[in-house]
């Protein structure tokens, strides 16, 4: 906290009683630091002399923002899911020379490296500011590379990228043929 003198200047300051926890107050300007988050403080200004007075003020510190939040890797870059105070804003931090952008506001990265870490940063917006952190990595891209082979009456597929997909008709013929979902025969 900080104090502003609506009296007398010259005069000193304390903490009445002294804390334990370790806020420490400067003795001329009254300014408490190091204070616990929501613990209230009773400050003594005392001005001495012949007829010297003193007065007692309580501050409260103010309660710490909580910047936590995750990262989501997506195939361009990743979402962030606010889990502390809302209404902070993102960043990198560094910001990568790739290309990939962060949304202020939502913290969605696009247009990211396959296989490239970055470091989102999220800061509240509060008097309190607090920020942190995360690392999100890209997913790799999947492999929908295949070739087909001809056959008298249709044809036979070889996945040469990733495995595991499905086979289609794009478009689809109107003549009666037929393709296997799995094998794309």
């Amino acid at each position: 906290g900080t104090a502003t003198i609506t009296g007398d200047a010259g005069g000193s300051f304390t903490f009445n009683p002294v804390p334990g926890d370790g806020a420490v107050i400067d003795v001329t300007t009254g300014t408490v630091t190091s204070g616990t988050s929501g613990v209230t403080y009773t400050v003594e200004y005392t001005i001495g002399g012949t007829c010297g007075d003193s007065s007692t003020q309580p501050v409260t510190v103010l309660p710490a923002e909580d910047a936590s939040f995750i990262m989501t890797a997506t195939c361009d870059g990743g979402t962030a899911t606010v889990t502390g105070d809302a209404g902070g804003s993102f960043a990198f931090n560094p910001v990568p020379g790739d290309g990939a952008v962060v949304d202020i506001t939502t913290g969605t990265v696009t247009s990211g490296t396959a296989g490239a870490t970055y470091t989102v940063e999220y800061t509240t917006p509060g008097t309190c500011s607090a920020s942190s952190t995360q690392l999100v990595t890209v997913l790799s891209e999947d492999d929908a590379s295949f070739t087909m082979t001809a056959t008298c009456d249709g044809g036979t597929a070889t996945i040469t990228g990733d495995a595991g997909g499905s086979f289609a008709f794009n478009p689809v013929p109107g003549d009666g043929a037929v393709i296997d979902v799995t094998t794309g025969t």
